[in-house]
C-alpha cells in the first residue's frame, strides 16, 4: 500500500504540498531508513500514523523526531531551540567565504550570538580550518541542547550564557574577527501571518521583538561589534527579508563599511554583512 502517499496527503491541510512531500521524505529516510511502503510492517504503519497525528496537532517534524538537518549536520533539537532552517544556511555560506578571504596570522576568532541549537557555530567550526568559535545565548535550556550537539559532533565549540541586550555583560567578552547572528526579528503584529506550527511551537524568545523596536537586536549587536570586532572584522546577520534596507541604514549610521545584502536560494534578502567602522579619526582609504 502507498502508506507514504496517504501520509503526505493527510498533512496537506496543515502544510502546503511541497512541505508535506519534504516531511514525507524526512520520515521515510530518518525513521524508516529509506524503506519503501511495501516493506513497512504493521508496527511501522502504526508508528507512521502516530507521527501523522502529532503533525496534525501542530508539532513540527523536527521536534517529533528530536533532530534536524543543517549544513550537512544532524542536530538534536527540542522545544527550547529554534528549528534550524535552510535560509540560515545562507548565512553560514557567506561567513565561510568572508573567513577564507581574511588574512590573519593564527586562528580567526568567531562569535555566534543567539546560538540556539548551535547550528551556525557548529557548521562554521566544521567547515573552516584554523578558527576558534565561541557561541552565546541567553537561554540555559538552549545552551544545553547546543552543548549536546557539540559533544556528539566532537567539534570543540565553546558555549557561554550571555544576554546581549545587557551592556553590563559586554566587558567580559573579547575581540572577534567575525560576529554572526540570527537574532529575533519578528514583531508581534506579524504573528497572525505565521504558521501555527511555528508561532505556537517554537520558542518566543528566539522569534519575537518588541512591537515598537523591531531592530532591537540588530542595533545592540552592531553596537557591540563596534567595540568587539578586530580591525577589518566583519558582522554578519540573518535578516527579515522586508527590513534589509532598514538594517543597512542602521549599520551606515554606526559607521560600518563594505555593507552587502545577499539573497537565499529563493531570491529573498537573507543576509547583511558589513565591515567594522574605522576608529574615530582614522583616515578612510
Amino acid at each position: 500500500m502507498a502508506h507514504y502517499k496517504f501520509f503526505a496527503q493527510a498533512i496537506e491541510g496543515l502544510y502546503d504540498k511541497g512541505e508535506a512531500q519534504s516531511i514525507r521524505r524526512i520520515v521515510q529516510e530518518d525513521v524508516f531508513h529509506g524503506r519503501p511502503s511495501s516493506s513497512l510492517s504493521d508496527e511501522d504503519v502504526a508508528l507512521l500514523k502516530r507521527i501523522e497525528g502529532q503533525l496534525l496537532s501542530g508539532r513540527p517534524i523536527q521536534y517529533i523526531l528530536g533532530m534536524a538537518d543543517f549544513y550537512g549536520l544532524k542536530l538534536q533539537v527540542n522545544e527550547s531551540v529554534l528549528i534550524p532552517r535552510q535560509d540560515t544556511e545562507t548565512v553560514v555560506y557567506e561567513v565561510i567565504h568572508l573567513a577564507k578571504a581574511m588574512k590573519k596570522n593564527g586562528k580567526l576568532q568567531i562569535l555566534d550570538i543567539g546560538t540556539g541549537s548551535g547550528c551556525m557555530a557548529l557548521a562554521l567550526k566544521k567547515e573552516l580550518d584554523l578558527v576558534d568559535v565561541l557561541a552565546v545565548d541567553v537561554s540555559i535550556k538552549a545552551l544545553n541542547v547546543a552543548r549536546k550537539n557539540n559533544r556528539g559532533l566532537q567539534l570543540c565549540v565553546q558555549f557561554e550564557q550571555l544576554d546581549i541586550l545587557d551592556e553590563n555583560q559586554w566587558g567580559r567578552m573579547g575581540t572577534f574577527d567575525i560576529i554572526v547572528s540570527n537574532p529575533p526579528y519578528i514583531p508581534p503584529s506579524e504573528k497572525p501571518l505565521m504558521p501555527s506550527y511555528v508561532k505556537d511551537q517554537e520558542p518566543d524568545i528566539a522569534l519575537f521583538v518588541p512591537q515598537d523596536d523591531a531592530l532591537l537586536f540588530y542595533r545592540k549587536i552592531a553596537l557591540f561589534g563596534c567595540a568587539h570586532l578586530s580591525e577589518n572584522g566583519f558582522l554578519a546577520f540573518e535578516i527579515n527579508e522586508f527590513r534589509a534596507m532598514e538594517i543597512v541604514k542602521l549599520l551606515e549610521q554606526l559607521g560600518y563599511r563594505s555593507i552587502a545584502i545577499k539573497q537565499d536560494l529563493n531570491g529573498a534578502d537573507r543576509v547583511v554583512y558589513a565591515k567594522k567602522p574605522f576608529p574615530q579619526g582614522a583616515k578612510k582609504a
